[in-house]
């Protein structure tokens, strides 16, 4: 049976998330080309990627816990 939804896996995620981000961002502060910025850029892109990701799998696990358990329900009941 899936286990609910990881709160506490959600928060690790948005906190590294906040974390990699922010010292992308100094990095392209102090690039002084454009192709380092642009690379900087896709690197915040593929993490915000990355953290959506992660809040999607942890809500489809929620959702397949939510109906296993409403499926064992009904089966106690019959």
């Amino acid at each position: 049976m899936c286990r609910p939804m990881d709160l506490k896996n959600l928060q690790t995620a948005y906190d590294d998330f906040n974390k990699r981000d922010a010292e992308l961002v100094a990095r392209q502060e102090l690039a002084t080309t454009d192709r380092e910025r642009y690379l900087l850029e896709r690197l915040r892109r593929g993490l915000l990627v990355h953290l959506e990701a992660t809040v999607q799998e942890e809500s489809d696990r929620d959702f397949i816990g939510q109906i296993e358990r409403q499926i064992a329900g009904q089966q106690r009941a019959a």
